[in-house]
């Protein structure tokens, strides 16, 4: 299920790791291999993204941000507090694209997510929606 802008809406990503890039689609890959295979991302002239994991060093990817429509940030474990900092970090730098959290978080986290720049979120099929509005609609104020 992807939770974008208030609303489940479809994901029209295909996430890849070592599978060929399809001549269509919107794909994402891990950041080294991104890096690696950048001309034929660009040379295809459709999305690409980009997916980061705690311990990459995302600061390799700052001076392609213009080149990247999506940015995954994986969250493998629950209690890594990394990936918030990586999308604070990536809009300082001036990103303006989708970020999204994908992998192990709860649904409680995702309000501290959008207020450091997370956009969407990859979630289970089973939670149900209003779990999410409720969690995202939680406070009213914030501290930071």
């Amino acid at each position: 299920m992807l939770f974008k802008n208030g609303e489940i809406t479809n994901n029209q990503w295909i996430h890849l790791t070592t599978e060929e890039i399809p001549e269509k689609g919107c794909v994402t890959l891990p950041m080294q291999r991104w890096l690696d295979e950048q001309d034929q991302m660009t040379a295809r002239g459709l999305p690409s993204g980009v997916r980061l994991s705690p311990d990459c060093d995302f600061t390799q990817i700052n001076t392609h941000l213009d080149n990247l429509d999506l940015i995954v940030i994986e969250f493998p474990v629950l209690a890594d507090g990394r990936v918030f900092s990586f999308s604070k970090l990536l809009r300082r730098q001036g990103y303006q694209g989708e970020i999204r959290a994908i992998g192990n978080f709860v649904t409680d986290q995702m309000f501290y997510m959008q207020k450091v720049g997370v956009d969407s979120f990859e979630l289970p099929d089973d939670i149900p929606t209003q779990d999410i509005e409720d969690t995202l609609n939680r406070f009213s104020v914030s501290y930071q």
